[in-house]
């Protein structure tokens, strides 16, 4: 079976999406420190490794964000954020989602994912929208002058 059929088998079978997809901080790979994107990795086993710095705009530093569930990032109502990260993960469409930043704004993106071929995993990429890169860099800003 692909690894696409099959990741999105397990992550639509997940009993608790809320708390499947972790967060963790994986190591900047020469090329990535300057995307735009945020880019991560979701693994079958509920490890979202965040890969770019770009996830730094949203102002949470490394260990406010290691641990948590992905889900809680979602600016949306519990049902709902697992509802939109499920469509990311498990069906060819891209969505549309925003994530809460830690002033509590909200970020809009666009997301789409890439299934990694040599491996059982995918690339999550979300495209700030224009007007949610100026919020959000207004805020990065604002916290790192704090």
């Amino acid at each position: 079976m692909s690894s696409k059929h099959w990741l999105s088998r397990f992550i639509s079978l997940s009993p608790r999406p809320f708390e499947h997809f972790t967060i963790s901080r994986g190591a900047t790979r020469r090329g990535f420190e300057t995307l735009p994107c945020l880019l991560a990795r979701a693994w079958p086993d509920g490890a979202l490794v965040l890969l770019s710095p770009s996830w730094d705009v949203l102002g949470y530093s490394d260990e406010e964000l290691v641990g948590r569930s992905f889900c809680e990032l979602i600016a949306l109502e519990r049902r709902a954020a697992c509802a939109a990260l499920k469509s990311l993960l498990a069906f060819d469409d891209t969505v549309q989602f925003s994530l809460r930043c830690k002033d509590r704004r909200e970020m809009r993106c666009h997301w789409n994912r890439q299934f990694d071929g040599f491996t059982n995993s995918m690339f999550i990429i979300g495209d700030p929208l224009p007007a949610a890169l100026e919020t959000a860099g207004h805020v990065h800003a604002a916290m790192s002058r704090q």
